[in-house]
């Protein structure tokens, strides 16, 4: 999601304080029932979420303020997404699903933008990056990482909760 400083500052916000309060939310709700095990899980989804309102809210100030420290570092989080989801099914499938090698991709990542000119600019409603290829890649490979190992380790599930927050 790329899209004018307006949006991207109100979609950044919005997303931070929903994950704010969803975390806060399902704390509470089961904290004092048999589902406690779901709270690592949703924790891991809810630092997801938040590091895409990172990532917007970061696009947000790299814009005002041209600077590609901050638009790096949104990359940065927005990439990282990719690790809280799969951690996240390790933890609901009780599962290895190597989610340290992500982190291995993430940092190879982080140091190849932060070593490299990273230009962007706004182009009509959304920024246009212009050395992103590498970035992009990873971001798709832990994307579609992500979702093979959810579809094929649903199965395994046995309760429908589960089944459904996948």
């Amino acid at each position: 999601m790329c899209y004018s400083k307006e949006v991207q500052l109100s979609t950044g916000v919005i997303i931070l304080i929903f994950s704010f309060f969803s975390y806060i939310f399902y704390s509470i709700k089961y904290q004092a029932t048999q589902k406690k095990w779901l709270i690592p899980f949703l924790r891991n989804v809810i630092l997801a979420c938040m590091c895409i309102g990172i990532h917007q809210t970061s696009e947000f100030l790299s814009l005002i303020t041209s600077s590609q420290i901050i638009y790096k570092i949104g990359l940065i989080f927005s990439i990282s997404t990719n690790y809280f989801l799969i951690r996240s099914l390790e933890i609901i499938f009780n599962k290895d699903l190597k989610s340290k090698i992500s982190l291995i991709v993430i940092g190879a990542v982080a140091i190849y933008s932060l070593l490299i000119t990273q230009t962007f600019e706004p182009y009509g409603f959304y920024i246009r990056s212009n050395s992103i290829f590498i970035w992009a890649c990873a971001w798709m490979l832990l994307f579609i990482y992500f979702h093979i190992c959810a579809i094929k380790n649903i199965q395994i599930l046995n309760d429908d909760l589960s089944k459904k927050s996948i």
